[in-house]
C-alpha cells in the first residue's frame, strides 16, 4: 500500500487510542466499576477503531513484506547463472522419452 494509507492509518489508531483512553479516564472517575465500563458502547466502539486500525497496519506490514521478499528472489535470480547445465536438474534426462504409437483399429 501507499505511504499516504499506512500513515492515514497511523493517525486513525493514535486517535482512536486517545479517545479510548479519554472515555475509560471518564468511566474511571464517575465510579463506575470494570464490567460496566466494559459494556459502555462508546468504550467498545473505541476498542473495536483500535483493533481495526491494527488489524489493516498488520496487513499492510506483511504486504511489504512480501514485496521485499519478492524484490530479494528477483535480485538473487538476476545474479544467478543462465547456463542451460545450471538449469536442468541433475537426475533429468535430456530428452524425454519416445512415444508409443497407437494401435490401428480392426476393420470390420
Amino acid at each position: 500500500m501507499n505511504l499516504k494509507t499506512k500513515t492515514r492509518l497511523e493517525a486513525q489508531k493514535a486517535a482512536a487510542e486517545k479517545k479510548l483512553a479519554a472515555r475509560l479516564a471518564a468511566f474511571e472517575g464517575g465510579g463506575l466499576d470494570a464490567a460496566a465500563i466494559g459494556r459502555a458502547a462508546g468504550v467498545r466502539q473505541a476498542k473495536a477503531a483500535v483493533r481495526k486500525a491494527a488489524h489493516r497496519l498488520a496487513a499492510i506490514a506483511a504486504q511489504e513484506e512480501r514485496l521485499a521478499e519478492r524484490a530479494r528472489a528477483k535480485a538473487e535470480k538476476a545474479l544467478s547463472p543462465k547456463s542451460p547445465d545450471a538449469a536442468a536438474p541433475a537426475g533429468a534426462p535430456a530428452e524425454p522419452p519416445p512415444k508409443k504409437q497407437k494401435k490401428a483399429k480392426k476393420e470390420q
